[in-house]
C-alpha cells in the first residue's frame, strides 16, 4: 500500500505528488526542539547516501530520487542538492548566521510539509518518512558529536 487511495494513485502519482525535495524537507523538518543543521554539505550529502545505502524496501521508495555519484572526494547527487536548494529559497530552510554555517528549518513550513505527508503518503510510507529522519538526526548528532561541531551555534 503506498498512498491513502490506491485504487487512483499509482507509484508514478505518489511520487510527482511526494518527490525528493518533500522527502528531505520531511526530514529535516522532523528535527529535534531548537536543533540546528549543518550546511556542511559534505555532512549532509554523506549522510543521506547513508541512509539511501540502508533503506528498508519503503524507505528505497521514498529516496529513490538520488542517485550518488562516488568518484568524487564525498558522494554526491544532484538531486539532493537541488532539493536542499529549492528548501532555501522556499523558506524552510534558513540561515540565521553570518557564516551560514548552520541552517534552522521554519518551524510552520515544516509543519505544513509533515502535515502534507498524511494527507499524501500509505501509513507503511509514513512510517518509513518518520524512520528516515530518526536516522538523519541520530547520525547527524553522531558525526558532529565525533567532529567536535557546536550543534547549537
Amino acid at each position: 500500500m503506498l498512498t491513502r487511495d490506491t485504487e487512483t494513485n499509482s507509484v508514478e502519482t505518489l511520487l510527482s505528488n511526494w518527490n525528493g525535495m518533500y522527502v528531505v524537507g520531511y526530514i529535516l523538518a522532523a528535527k529535534p526542539e531548537g536543533r540546528t543543521l549543518t550546511s556542511d554539505r559534505y555532512i549532509l550529502q554523506s549522510i543521506f547516501r547513508k541512509l539511501k545505502e540502508e533503506a528498508t524496501e519503503a524507505e528505497a521508495t521514498l529516496l529513490s530520487d538520488f542517485i550518488f555519484a562516488t568518484r568524487d572526494i564525498f558522494p554526491f547527487s544532484r538531486d539532493l542538492e537541488r532539493a536542499l536548494t529549492h528548501l532555501g529559497l522556499g523558506g524552510l530552510l534558513i540561515a540565521e548566521n553570518p557564516k551560514f554555517v548552520r541552517f534552522s528549518v521554519e518551524r510552520n513550513e515544516g509543519d505544513n510539509i509533515i502535515r502534507r505527508a498524511s494527507t499524501i503518503l500509505s501509513d507503511e510510507l509514513i512510517a518509513a518518512q518518520e524512520h528516515l529522519a530518526e536516522k538523519f538526526w541520530r547520525y547527524l548528532d553522531a558525526w558532529e558529536e565525533e567532529e567536535g561541531l557546536n550543534q547549537q551555534q
